[in-house]
């Protein structure tokens, strides 16, 4: 097939073995993952990411995440906060009442970090976006103030960080 044809050379170029003494001055001396270098140019340029790195040519790309996270879908900064659960959260049901209120009250969330151990309180990390809204997002932080203190079986404490302008 076509697709076929044009893939199988750079197939065998990227199984064929490498010599460490072709790698260039450049490649070396470069922020270049040590996985590609070696490797033709072409292909180089083509990997956006390797060893768990941006390449050098896509570095870009981490701004461009992290502008992303700071402004809503239509490019309007959001009202954001970052909320840190630790207590018997699942098990009580409190985790699902708060992202409950988050969305009953207009807001949105995104679980940043949740680390559950057996037999032990569980932590989670969840980002509230109160959608531009500082009072929505001030109700909400309220409400689940609320939810932790009168949930007791879940035997848990709130922080609350950066609440305001994301």
């Amino acid at each position: 097939s076509f697709f076929g044809d044009r893939l199988l050379p750079v197939v065998q170029e990227l199984l064929s073995p490498r010599d460490p003494a072709a790698v260039d001055a450049a490649q070396t001396s470069s922020n270049l993952p040590s996985v590609l270098r070696g490797l033709p140019q072409h292909i180089q340029d083509s990997c956006i990411a390797a060893a768990g790195t941006l390449c050098p040519s896509y570095e870009y790309i981490s701004g461009l995440m992290q502008q992303r996270m700071r402004e809503g879908g239509d490019g309007v900064a959001t009202v954001g906060a970052e909320v840190r659960l630790h207590g018997h959260i699942f098990d009580s049901g409190l985790i699902n009442k708060v992202l409950d209120c988050i969305e009953s009250n207009g807001g949105h969330f995104a679980i940043a970090e949740c680390l559950v151990q057996p037999h032990s309180k569980t932590t989670a990390v969840i980002r509230v976006d109160g959608q531009g809204d500082q009072t929505v997002l001030d109700t909400i932080l309220s409400k689940i103030n609320l939810l932790v203190q009168a949930i007791e079986a879940a035997e848990a404490s709130l922080v609350v960080v950066g609440s305001g302008d994301s």
